[in-house]
């Protein structure tokens, strides 16, 4: 950004011709006795002791061989306190000059030339900010004490109106930034004057700093020598934090300015809120600057980056206990430092996509910056309250809706899944609606999100895109129909769900991953093999989407040390925190797609390159952070038709089974995370799968990346994602869980029958066909297994079990043998999945099942006998 421009850090480490005086070529007794005397007869007029009076000093030579004196007294040891202490009473008051009204105590020649003498002080100034040799815990004290007092003075000098000119702005931050050099560059050692005036002296900088974009922009060269030496303060946590708090107020009044009111706003309090006079423009330029102020927050991940200063191979050699400067105690911090800057950008994602709802685990947010409430990456995903995209070919051509709410006088738990899929079934294909929880209308770009349904409402919800393009006319509605009310249960949840909410006017999802992605897709990928090699690969010209994608090709060791050579606390391992940020803040981007946005394919394609990496890395039966965040933030992935999504259908499908498929309690890895609302995002994504391998049928699952698996097709997936549902509904306790699943289990019975029945009808056209002049058509038998005509192989021979739910009428009897099971067990205390259950077998009732000749004869399935049967024992199951 500034490359043509030159630094001025040489001015900020080498000062020593502006703040040594003449003094210093004198004996120390000597030029302490100068000192004590001239600067006690000044200090009497400032009016602190007592009543002020005029300055002695007159003309301007007078000034400034005071000035000279007071220079060299500002660095004189902590032990001439008293000394010290009248030098910066002097300074701080002649600086009053620069206000409307200076007190009385200002010499007339600094009244006159108040800017010129200002600047001279501040780099006097400088001298107490120096660390002494006495590090004692009262020396440090009192040197905090008069550093506080120098800075009060400056924030009033930025705050109030003063007659700055911009030479003195420059001065004013030049001051600031070679004080916090100082004091920050060195490592950290604990209770030392940096250790202890660190928050301070950020706090002031990033405050007048502000204060100066909004007053004298400062130049390249500042911006420049800003970033180039916040590079060097990374080791400290208050870094990160202001630079939050800072980008948390800045994305405030830019969002307020782009997008207008109607835009979520984010809440900050009046003391860290930008200057109302700052002008929007300069809010957009101070932003994009600040932005890159810290340089790459995945950096901090890297303890050899972090230590490569010279301050820290200063310490190195000077001390015995560190061979290397990245295995200084100091940098321990690390991971929580990388894990706060991620943190930071996750929250600047969410304002940018207009998430306001409180993160479902507080806990995730409390190392983090002091910012309002904003959905972590323990969040649900946004896309679970959002609008669903139909696919490409049908974009411009119908929009595809969820079917109207059963009326009648007890409300619907599944939303009458049966009688929706009997009056779909008898219709050529689904009529477009208007869309509702969830759904997208024919012409609403940028649907509002509803509110979570109660579990005595209705569940409605747009059906997801795999639901019913290829299919026969009557498979292709009623499996529309169904899928749209396992969605809806995916999508709506209870109440207490903590969906979180996405502003219909937000940014494209190109637009924040060009801000964020490149950070985004690195931190993600943080102690994996892919992040050396991504660091070299990617360019200054290239953007970070295509860098994952040749970090593939690149075989560039990296510079960071081995493993073996970092201490245990930085190790790849330790920023597990940072890693599932960056993972939730990516698939929130993703996942808060609009109707007719498109995504660049190199963004996707790094996007699934990157979980296929996180969810194919996984051991122990413990869910890791990264895990959980894919999880939580992307149950919506699925319903969203990004291009090329299914080729994680294996990845996501092992990751939903280690969740759902666990006899134990789940937990997550170091952190408090519910296991029931880890469950039902891994229910939401199943229920979002279950319509797949019907849909597309034999064809191959690509992964991004081959594995040593072979690979699988559509039809593989089914059985596994079947019996996963049937083992999550055997076992789940959960009543919202249940609920969403008894959903699925009803559509996946009503799918496989009008499938088969779809196959059987196309047998007999082709049958009839080849038997052209004959007066009798044969039917042939039902498909034992999804379709008699489908080449199936699958990795494994399948048990009996398998094959039983792998078909309709074996899954049909499994699921009423399942359902009855459980209502005469562990449901019966349960009113609301009570009833669920009892709708999916009122829906069973109607579900017309084709005969298998080899077991039932000649028969013609099963009739309204049959459904009166069922509905008999629903009735008795009521009494």
């Amino acid at each position: 950004m500034y490359q043509d421009w030159v630094s001025l850090s040489i001015a900020v480490h080498d000062r020593e011709a502006e703040t040594r005086s003449v003094l210093s070529r004198l004996p120390a007794p000597a030029g302490q006795t100068v000192v004590a005397a001239v600067v006690r007869g000044i200090a009497s007029t400032l009016g602190i002791a007592s009543a002020p009076q005029p300055s002695p000093l007159s003309a301007a030579a007078e000034v400034d061989w005071c000035m000279e004196v007071i220079c060299h007294g500002l660095s004189l040891p902590l032990s001439e306190h008293d000394t010290i202490r009248d030098c910066v009473n002097i300074y701080c008051e002649w600086l009053t000059a620069l206000l409307p009204a200076p007190k009385l105590c200002v010499p007339d020649a600094v009244q006159q030339r108040p800017n010129h003498y200002s600047r001279r002080m501040l780099n006097h100034l400088q001298n107490l900010f120096v660390p002494r040799s006495d590090q004692s815990i009262d020396t440090i004290n009192r040197q905090a004490v008069l550093c506080h007092r120098v800075l009060r003075t400056v924030q009033s000098l930025s705050n109030e109106p003063a007659r700055l000119e911009p030479d003195t702005w420059s001065t004013l931050l030049l001051f600031l930034l070679t004080v916090n050099d100082s004091l920050l560059s060195p490592p950290t050692v604990k209770d030392d004057i940096g250790d202890q005036m660190y928050e301070r002296v950020l706090g002031v900088l990033f405050e007048v700093w502000i204060q100066a974009c909004c007053k004298c922009f400062p130049p390249p060269p500042l911006w420049k020598t800003f970033r180039e030496s916040c590079l060097h303060w990374r080791h400290r946590p208050g870094l990160v934090d202001q630079w939050s708090a800072v980008m948390t107020a800045l994305t405030a009044r830019l969002l307020e300015s782009m997008y207008g009111p109607g835009f979520p706003a984010l809440a900050v309090s009046e003391e860290d809120a930008v200057p109302a006079s700052m002008a929007p423009e300069a809010v957009a330029q101070t932003w994009y600057r600040m932005l890159h102020t810290i340089g790459n927050p995945v950096e901090i991940s890297s303890a050899a980056a972090v230590s490569s200063t010279q301050q820290f191979l200063q310490y190195a050699i000077s001390s015995e206990a560190v061979i290397e400067p990245h295995q200084h105690p100091c940098l321990s911090q690390l991971p929580a430092i990388f894990h706060r800057a991620v943190r930071a950008i996750s929250l600047l994602v969410n304002a940018f996509l207009g998430v306001t709802e409180p993160p479902l685990n507080e806990s995730t947010s409390s190392s983090g910056p002091p910012v309002r409430k904003e959905s972590s990456v323990l969040s649900p995903s946004p896309g679970s309250g959002s609008g669903v995209t139909p696919p490409a070919q049908r974009r411009h051509t119908r929009s595809m809706g969820s079917g109207s709410a059963g009326k009648g006088s007890r409300a619907s738990i599944i939303g009458g899944l049966g009688s929706r899929t009997a009056s779909a079934s008898s219709q050529s294909g689904p009529a477009p609606s208007q869309s509702t929880a969830g759904g997208v209308g024919g012409s609403s770009e940028h649907p509002a999100p509803p509110p979570p349904p109660s579990v005595t409402q209705p569940l409605q919800a747009h059906s997801p895109a795999a639901a019913a393009a290829a299919a026969p006319a009557p498979a292709a509605a009623a499996a529309a129909a169904a899928v749209s009310s396992a969605a809806a249960a995916a999508a709506g949840g209870s109440a207490d769900s903590g969906a979180v909410s996405l502003a219909p006017g937000r940014a494209k999802c190109n637009s924040v991953l060009h801000l964020f992605g490149a950070w985004l897709f690195e931190a993600a990928l943080v102690g994996t093999s892919a992040h050396s090699s991504a660091k070299h690969t990617q360019g200054q010209s290239k953007r970070a989407s295509a860098a994952y994608l040749d970090s593939r090709k690149s075989s560039t060791s990296s510079q960071t040390p081995e493993p073996a050579d970092l201490p245990a606390t930085v190790t790849a391992d330790k920023f597990e925190r940072g890693r599932a940020e960056a993972l939730g803040a990516l698939c929130r981007i993703f996942c808060a797609k609009k109707t007719s946005e498109e995504i660049l394919p190199s963004y996707l394609a790094s996007f699934y390159l990157v979980l296929h990496e996180v969810l194919s890395d996984r051991e122990g039966t413990e869910v890791s952070q990264n895990l959980a965040a894919i999880l939580l933030n992307c149950s919506s992935l699925l319903q969203l038709d990004l291009d090329g999504v299914n080729c994680l259908l294996p990845a996501l499908t092992d990751a939903v089974h280690h969740v759902i498929a666990s006899p134990r309690p789940i937990t997550v890895r170091d952190s408090d995370v519910s296991g029931a609302a880890l469950r039902r995002a891994s229910v939401r994504l199943l229920v979002s799968m279950l319509a797949l391998p019907l849909h597309f049928q034999g064809l191959p699952v690509r992964e991004p990346v081959p594995g040593d698996r072979p690979p699988v097709s559509f039809l593989q997936l089914r059985p596994r994602l079947v019996g996963l549902l049937v083992t999550g509904l055997q076992q789940e306790a959960d009543p919202v869980n249940c609920q969403m699943m008894l959903g699925g289990l009803l559509m996946c019975v009503q799918d496989s029958a009008l499938y088969e029945e779809s196959c059987h009808g196309l047998h007999d056209i082709s049958t009839a066909a080849a038997a052209a002049g004959s007066q009798h058509v044969t039917s042939a038998a039902a498909p034992d297994s999804i379709s008699a005509s489908s080449d199936v192989s699958f990795p494994e021979d399948p048990t009996d079990e398998q094959l039983a739910i792998d078909s309709a009428r074996g899954l049909y009897v499994r699921a009423i043998y399942l359902v009855c099971h459980r209502l005469m067990t562990s449901w019966k205390a349960e009113l609301n999945t009570s009833l669920a259950a009892l709708e999916l077998l009122a829906g069973l009732a109607r579900v017309r099942l084709q005969h298998q000749g080899r077991l039932e004869g000649e028969g013609e399935g099963i009739r309204e006998g049959e459904e009166s049967q069922i509905t008999v024992f629903e009735m008795e199951l009521l009494c």
